[in-house]
C-alpha cells in the first residue's frame, strides 16, 4: 500500500468508526522484527485484545 492510499484509508475509517465504541488497529511492518501500531477511535481504553506474535 502506498502512503497516499494509506492516508486515505485512515481517512475513510475516521469517518465511519463510533470513536467512543470502535476501534481499528493497523500494525506497520518497518522491518523483519519490528512493527509499529497506530489506534483509531477508542484509544487508551482497556479493549479486551491483545497481540501476541
Amino acid at each position: 500500500m502506498n502512503p497516499s492510499k494509506f492516508i486515505q484509508l485512515r481517512k475513510d475509517l475516521n469517518q465511519i468508526i463510533d470513536k467512543e465504541e470502535d476501534f481499528v488497529c493497523i500494525i506497520k511492518l518497518k522491518g523483519s522484527y519490528v512493527f509499529g501500531e497506530e489506534v483509531l477511535g477508542r484509544q487508551g481504553k482497556e479493549n479486551g485484545e491483545t497481540l501476541i506474535l
